[in-house]
């Protein structure tokens, strides 16, 4: 579990390098970008929050694994008291509110960038008759992309709860 929990922070700091990339890429290439029409400029732009939502689907991948290693702990090794106490205790199952406060405060971290990319792609590539469309598209992703991860971290810890009431 421990190998899957490392790596979190390895693709969290490429999120943050990818951003900080385009960003000073954008800022040097100003007038290069503005030359640009047609859809190559809001192409390109638009790929970078899902660039991004792919490095946060593989952290969510990790996560689960994560989940599962400690769910076979649970499931197999039920007779050590203290292995199913502490599964449990970290996932939220048990009444600490500690672990439900990592967990979403991890989640804001990892979408929050992805979130501020959608807009950002949408500010940059906003222009001429249709730029409102961009903003629509910017919200849809965004809307999407909470409703999808609130959904998953919603079963991640679901599948402890049911699983082990009473």
């Amino acid at each position: 579990m421990l190998a899957c929990i490392d790596r979190v922070p390895g693709l969290w700091l490429q999120k943050f390098v990818l951003l900080g990339a385009t960003i000073a890429f954008v800022i040097e290439f100003q007038k290069d970008i503005a030359a640009y029409s047609g859809l190559a400029k809001p192409l390109a732009l638009c790929s970078l929050p899902c660039v991004a939502a792919l490095l946060d689907t593989k952290i969510l991948e990790y996560t689960i694994q994560a989940r599962l290693i400690s769910q076979f702990i649970v499931d197999h090794y039920g007779d050590i008291q203290v292995a199913v106490t502490w599964e449990r205790t970290v996932w939220g199952v048990e009444k600490s509110p500690l672990a439900k406060y990592r967990s979403v405060t991890s989640m804001v971290v990892t979408t929050g960038p992805t979130m501020m990319l959608f807009v950002l792609a949408a500010a940059a590539a906003a222009s001429g008759e249709y730029s409102y469309l961009y903003w629509v598209a910017a919200a849809i992703g965004i809307a999407a992309y909470v409703v999808l991860y609130f959904v998953v971290w919603r079963r991640i810890f679901a599948l402890g709860i049911v699983k082990h009431r009473g």
